[in-house]
Parts: C-alpha cells; structure tokens; sequence
C-alpha cells in the first residue's frame, strides 16, 4: 500500500518535504535551472494560506514527474556530475 504523501496524480512522485517558503523558493529555483517542473502539497490549511498571504507556515510536499526523478534528487543531493 502506497503511503499517502507518494499519492498525488498520475505520473508524479514525491521528492521532499520543505518546511517554509525560503525552502521551497530556493528548491523551485535549483529545479528549474534543470527544466524540472514541481507539484506542490502543502500541509493541513497551508493552500489556503498560501492563497490568502502569498506563503505557507506548513510544511509542503515538493512532488515531480516521475521522469524527472532521478535528476532532481540528484540536483537536490549535490551529485551534479550525474547530470
């Protein structure tokens, strides 16, 4: 049985948990300088929050297709000689 952070939509795959809006800037940027596009999930209330203030205080469920994978977890560890 999947857990429930590895459920998102079809194709996507979870890759971290962040725990503020400095984290997920930063991770959102490192990715997208490696054409990676994220899903996020944020915790309890934390979408509406985001909506409501531009930012979550909860913690976000960073998720990427599952092609993708491979080179963000690279990307995010610091292996880039894999890449």
């Amino acid at each position: 049985m999947a857990r429930k952070k590895e459920i998102l939509m079809a194709g996507a795959k979870y890759l971290t948990t962040v725990n503020d809006q400095i984290e997920l800037d930063i991770l959102q940027s490192l990715l997208a300088s490696f054409e990676i596009p994220i899903f996020v999930r944020d915790a309890l209330s934390g979408s509406f929050i985001r909506i409501l203030m531009g930012g979550s205080v909860f913690d976000t469920d960073i998720f990427v297709k599952e092609d993708d994978y491979q080179t963000a977890f690279d990307a995010i560890q610091g292996n880039y000689e894999n890449l």
